[in-house]
């Protein structure tokens, strides 16, 4: 049965949604199927998918080679840190990725979450700071930062 039956048969026998809705819908019944970790992919099998070029790779693949989430290297693609397009006939983003660009892309991955953000402020922040003890002898005129 597709999500659409399921919810029909659902509402015909009486059950209901646990919030803010009076039926089930096919949109409900496919986030509880991927919740519960039951929803068929809607990705063609891998034997079923077009050949690629050298160096590129199916996003799901390539995430899975890294070992991290396909939603975070998606996010990496639309971000521009990676290069990837949709497929026009499978209609799934291909990352192209040299093997150099997949080690800068394991690199990345395992930088601590918001790093990358962090580390350019942090370094900053001791060009302007006076590291010498207050009070310190030199021309007591300019005033110290």
């Amino acid at each position: 049965m597709n999500a659409g039956q399921i919810a029909d048969r659902l509402n015909a026998e009486g059950l209901r949604p646990p919030k803010r809705s009076k039926t089930f819908t096919k949109n409900a019944v496919r986030d509880l199927l991927r919740s519960l970790g039951i929803q068929r992919s809607r990705t063609p099998a891998r034997q079923a998918r077009p050949d690629l070029d050298e160096h590129e790779w199916w996003l799901r693949d390539l995430a899975e080679h890294l070992q991290m989430s396909e939603v975070t290297l998606d996010a990496w693609v639309r971000r521009g840190w990676a290069t990837g397009y949709l497929h026009p006939q499978a209609g799934l983003r291909i990352v192209s990725a040299e093997p150099t660009e997949v080690e800068r892309l394991r690199t990345l991955h395992q930088v601590l979450r918001g790093q990358h953000n962090r580390r350019p402020w942090m370094n900053n922040q001791t060009v302007g700071t006076n590291t010498e003890p207050e009070g310190a002898t030199g021309d007591e005129t300019e005033p110290q930062v």
